[in-house]
């Protein structure tokens, strides 16, 4: 859920003169024979039969005409491998728009227009009574929950809502960057407030109550809806998605598919989810593409709201990978696109081909603007304290960056993964950050790590989005910033054998996500020490340097790490081994978090331990029992993990010798890594020590004689090396699937929640 969503605070008359205009000239009805004395939804929770009274007065009056106020049941399913659904448990219901051949009966949740909500007497936007915290914790998630529901199967720019509690009512408008909220209103004391709004609300476009113009609902019988149907039926062309040899050698006289790409296609028609005609730029023109339900997406209400889509294309007849996304506007940010522009044009391997892309016109987050209108004398010159009409909206954890009492140990949740610096909007001290809605299209559809077949295609998928990431560096000066299990996806791809003259299907990695990245020349190391992680990307994927604070901007060493991580993460969760409890491992390992000593999260201790100390993993610490594979993983995590433990030392070493003139042994109370033997190096990569090299380490000597324990040896400092470029890792991965031993080691079938990128 929401750790910290920015809520602005706007009278309920300003409201509805703001966002449903009406024209003076308009007549207003009259609403002095309503009456809503029996609604009282307060004895009954969730109030069901205060709820139908409430609407029947609301359409027996017709006071939203055009409208129906309704209950709805039908709503689409919203589970997804390895989450359960969430039940949002206030009473669903909302305003749907009423075609004259309709009845009431017909209304469907996918057709709300403006949601209402009735709850019990907790207020989720209350104060005051502690009693009561908890309740409003739960209402307030599940408000929250039930609005990016209906963000994720509408196109939305906005959700206006009606939130009824008890006797009470606000109102309440959404956006990605937070909402705006009426303080509660007593509808039974001032029953024509309400009548009002609702009628002002009627009276506006869709557009004004925030459907996507860019997006045209498809409907049963529409010439799109009915290709989208012809598309998902299997054809006999379709090639398989696994690794295999083709029967013969095939002759194509029309653009082939792969299985996994129309079942997905299929499988996002499901019943009761709306389909859809997007509009994407292209250039100075508009192409179209058809969807159905996303195969991916952001389950945060604030925030980008990443939908994935396989989509048709209606220019071409062809499958594409369609992205849906509200991206920074603050800070100006090069849209992924024209990123993935660059990357093409500098022939970068194994990255996306873009097919076009481009912002929607007009479509900017309205929070930040309001939030600015009524806070005119702040500015971006210095910081100040928030106002007090913008208020946080938070679920039941802490955000990142939240000072707390004192260190502690600490398992990170999904909401916690918002570990970004106090977002910047035009205004410095803004609490709401400006977005911009933006769609992009590329030609490959992939498949996610969970559809690996075994250890030794886990491993050439990392290789290959390995590659991709050393182009992008050497050809195009691009750092990715956000290597995580979600952004390395399979691609099933053909391969002509010119020995037998056979084509095969084979299984290549794909890095993709470009979001995030930056130009290299446009890193700049932080003059100050930090307090905090100032992160970008994902948490559990994020090198042990970035999440203690050691390393102030990501560089090749740091995306690298990350990559072993996300190798790591996928070889426990999907393949065998000792590890008698996967879920526990990666709880330990990759979620779980400590503080430091000024309360913010930083990297848990076994993940440091394992990178900074040891040099190897352990399943059980306190057994030190070591983890094991019994297949060349073994060999690739220990040769690895040799590499990153030995640069932290040389970069601690580093910073001791410029930080201080004090003796050696004052400068770091930790304890130190033990010195790796020169007998734990491969003897084809052992580095020799020469004269030179060892009167140089005569020189650094402690003040009683002996070598100090945090000087890296000749070998530590040659295998630092080995990570500040692409060469090594890549030699040590390609080496293993050439020539490993790989033996069976099929996948085992295991889920887990994917990891978030805030």
């Amino acid at each position: 859920m929401e750790p910290l969503t920015p809520m602005l605070n706007m009278e309920a008359v300003d409201f509805a003169n703001r966002f449903f205009p009406v024209p003076s000239s308009v007549s207003r009805p009259s609403w002095a024979s309503i009456t809503f004395e029996d609604c009282g939804l307060g004895d009954n929770p969730p109030g069901f039969r205060g709820a139908e009274r409430l609407m029947r007065i609301v359409n027996t009056n017709n006071v939203a005409p055009g409208y129906k106020l309704s209950a709805l049941s039908d709503k689409p399913a919203m589970e997804v491998e390895g989450a359960d659904e969430l039940e949002v448990h206030a009473f669903d219901s909302a305003f749907v728009k009423i075609p004259g051949n309709s009845t009431f009966e017909s209304l469907r949740w996918i057709d709300q227009m403006v949601s209402v909500k009735f709850t019990p007497q907790a207020d989720p936007f209350g104060s005051g009574d502690d009693t009561q915290a908890a309740e409003r914790s739960q209402a307030r998630k599940e408000i929250i929950a039930s609005a990016e529901q209906i963000f994720r199967v509408q196109h939305r720019t906005a959700l206006f809502m009606l939130l009824v509690i008890g006797r009470h009512f606000r109102f309440i408008r959404w956006d990605r960057s937070g909402a705006i909220v009426t303080p509660a209103v007593d509808y039974v004391a001032q029953p024509g407030t309400l009548c009002n709004i609702i009628w002002q609300m009627a009276k506006q476009s869709d557009e004004q109550l925030g459907l996507d113009p860019s997006a045209t609902r498809l409907h049963p019988g529409d010439e799109d809806y009915q290709l989208m149907d012809e598309y998902a039926i299997e054809r006999a062309t379709d090639l398989a998605s696994h690794e295999c040899m083709l029967p013969e050698h095939p002759l194509w006289t029309e653009p082939i598919d792969f299985e996994h790409v129309r079942l997905s296609f299929r499988a996002s028609l499901r019943h009761r989810w709306p389909r859809y005609r997007l509009e994407v730029p292209s250039g100075s023109k508009t192409r179209f593409f058809l969807v159905g339900k996303p195969m991916s997406y952001n389950d945060r209400m604030v925030g980008r709201g990443s939908r994935g889509y396989v989509a048709l294309d209606v220019e071409t007849n062809e499958f594409v990978w369609l992205k849906d996304t509200w991206r920074v506007h603050d800070e100006l940010p090069t849209p992924e696109g024209s990123t993935l522009s660059r990357l093409n044009e500098k022939d970068v391997r194994s990255v996306p081909t873009l097919v076009c892309h481009g912002d929607i016109p007009n479509q900017t987050t309205l929070s930040p603007r309001l939030w600015e209108e009524r806070n005119p004398s702040k500015s971006s010159d210095g910081p100040s304290p928030s106002p007090s009409p913008a208020l946080p909206l938070r679920g039941s954890s802490p955000s990142f960056g939240v000072p707390q009492s004192s260190p502690t140990s600490h398992k990170r949740t999904h909401s916690e993964y918002e570990y970004h610096d106090t977002p910047l909007s035009f205004c410095q001290d803004c609490p709401f950050r400006r977005r911009k809605h933006y769609r992009m299209v590329v030609e490959e559809v992939g498949m996610p790590l969970s559809e690996l077949e075994n250890g030794r295609q886990l491993v050439k998928v990392v290789l290959g989005c390995l590659h991709a990431h050393e182009d992008a560096v050497t050809k195009a000066g691009i750092l990715h910033r956000d290597i995580s299990e979600g952004n390395l996806i399979i691609l099933p791809m053909l391969s002509h054998d010119a020995e037998t003259n056979s084509i095969w299907v084979v299984r290549r990695g794909l890095l993709v996500d470009w979001e995030s990245s930056i130009v290299i020349n446009d890193l700049k190391e932080e003059q100050r020490p930090r307090k905090r992680p100032n992160l970008v990307g994902t948490w559990q994927s994020q090198s042990v340097g970035m999440l203690t604070g050691e390393t102030n901007v990501p560089g090749i060493s740091d995306e690298l790490e990350s990559f072993f991580h996300v190798l790591l993460w996928s070889a426990v969760l999907y393949l065998r081994s000792n590890c008698p409890d996967y879920d526990a491992f990666l709880d330990r390992f990759f979620d779980a978090a400590d503080r430091d000593k000024h309360g913010f999260l930083t990297c848990g201790s076994v993940k440091r331990r394992a990178v900074m100390e040891l040099g190897y993993l352990e399943v059980d610490v306190c057994a030190g029992v070591r983890l094991t594979f019994r297949t060349p993983l073994d060999d690739i995590f220990q040769e690895l993990l040799r590499c990153f433990r030995a640069r932290y030392k040389v970069q601690r070493w580093r910073k001791m010798q410029m930080q201080t003139t004090r003796p050696i042994r004052d400068a770091d109370q930790s304890s130190p890594s033990p010195p790796m033997s020169s007998q734990d190096l491969p003897p084809t990569r052992r580095p020799e020590c020469g004269p030179e090299e060892e009167s140089e380490r005569v020189c650094d000597v402690e003040s009683n004689g002996r070598t100090s324990p945090y000087m890296p040896t000749p070998e530590e400092e040659q295998y630092a090396t080995y990570v500040a470029s692409h060469e090594y890792m890549a030699c040590v991965l390609a080496t293993e699937v050439m020539e490993g031993r790989w033996g069976f080691d099929a996948k085992v079938r295991r889920v887990r929640p994917p990891w978030e990128q805030v």
